[in-house]
């Protein structure tokens, strides 16, 4: 019995050390990750971002949004529940892809369109 409890007792110690050491290597390596994305993000200046913040109904916002808003524009959504700092890190450097002139100037017309229809 009691060199169970001093195995527990020292695989804890083991692990606060362990996670002691490795917490200044993850934080920069998570750095480097955000400013990477911070540079893809200001590579891209005519980026619309839409924040949803709130204690409830922020996915169910989300996924209602993209669907309206895809029917006219380009939108990329965060998947799943991906709303912390890191899961919108890994959003923008693997799935936001900077918008070629083509589509571009489909987004613009598009964009042109609403704007002619709610005016008139």
């Amino acid at each position: 019995m009691i060199p169970l409890i001093v195995s527990n007792i020292l695989a804890y110690f083991v692990m606060i050390a362990a996670n002691t050491i490795n917490w200044p290597i993850e934080s920069q390596v998570n750095q480097y990750y955000f400013n990477d994305a911070e540079k893809i993000i200001k590579s891209m200046p005519n980026l619309e971002v839409v924040g949803i913040t709130g204690s409830y109904g922020k996915t169910s916002t989300k996924h209602m949004l993209e669907t309206v808003l895809s029917s006219q524009f380009n939108v990329l959504m965060t998947p799943e529940s991906y709303n912390t700092k890191m899961g919108v890190t890994k959003t923008i450097r693997t799935m936001l892809k900077p918008i070629t002139k083509s589509s571009l100037q489909k987004w613009a017309l598009s964009k042109s369109m609403i704007f002619r229809k709610s005016v008139s």
